[in-house]
């Protein structure tokens, strides 16, 4: 039996794909491979998921580009296709038992689907490469404060019309209050602001604490911010999946988490298995 993910989005959808696949082929003993088709097709987007140490065999495969012949044509051809059906929490999707080899598409984005395995897909997303010189000061740094994660995410969110109309962006109140509730757990907290726009942060946000800017990392590199943050004790989210993981991948149990309770400024889709049960939503307006 074999599980095949399609890839699509950014790092943080990218990771839900390969969570929820990597949970069903563990408990169904199936062999995973990833597809990235749609990645092809996507100028703004590629595979992130090479920075991971997740099993070295574990292959990336693509169709060629209109062929229908060879192994690789063969495994997509005989293969059920199991989309998503909603934003919410599919049950069926782990109650499945062996037998059909599935080709999953979709986004996945509730840690239902692997809260069974959590231990082990925090082990497979850890960095294959040693942190380099910079960014193992600033996790020095992080590590010696009551560290608090924050993220902005803009760049299409802001610039892109339709993207912008759909997702929407958290006001500038509930970061503020974020951080407020913050310091009622912890007076002493420094923040670490990650985003896409980091002189953009520099010049506008100014919060009532210690604050720092991570931007010694490219674009190229989101996998290096992500594992900056997770670092951090406690985190304050954008409606944002990249974020989303950086809280996710952070194992101490009595971290404070705090998102957005709005994921999108039109609200079409079901959220409620989105946050899981400890964190936090706040008002985003």
């Amino acid at each position: 039996m074999r599980v095949i993910s399609r890839l699509q989005g950014g790092l943080g959808n990218q990771l839900f794909q390969y969570a929820v696949a990597r949970a069903m082929c563990l408990r169904l003993n199936a062999q995973m491979l990833l597809d990235d088709n749609a990645l092809k097709n996507d100028p703004k987007r590629r595979c992130e998921l090479g920075a991971f140490r997740f099993p070295s065999t574990l292959p990336v495969v693509s169709r060629p580009d209109g062929g229908r012949t060879g192994l690789l044509a063969r495994w997509f051809d005989r293969v059920e296709i199991l989309r998503e059906k909603h934003f919410e929490f599919d049950p069926e999707i782990v109650m499945l038992r062996p037998g059909t080899s599935l080709h999953l598409i979709g986004y996945w984005q509730t840690e239902k689907y692997f809260q069974a395995v959590a231990d082990q897909i925090r082990a497979d997303l850890q960095l294959a490469s040693p942190l380099d010189k910079k960014n193992q000061i600033m996790l020095d740094e992080i590590s010696a404060v009551t560290a608090v994660s924050l993220h902005f995410r803009r760049g299409d969110y802001i610039t892109e019309k339709h993207t912008a109309a759909y997702h929407g962006t958290p006001s500038e109140g509930y970061y503020r209050r974020a951080v407020a509730m913050m310091q009622e757990r912890a007076p002493d907290v420094h923040l670490f602001v990650f985003s896409d726009e980091p002189q953009w942060v520099k010049d506008h946000f100014k919060p009532n604490a210690p604050m720092k800017v991570v931007d010694i990392n490219s674009p190229e590199s989101p996998a290096a911010d992500l594992r900056l943050m997770s670092a951090c004790k406690h985190h304050i989210l954008a409606n944002s999946s990249f974020s989303w993981w950086g809280a996710w991948l952070n194992p101490l149990v009595d971290r404070m988490v705090i998102a957005p309770n709005r994921w999108f400024q039109e609200a079409k889709s079901n959220t409620v298995d989105l946050l899981p049960d400890k964190w936090l939503a706040i008002e985003a307006a």
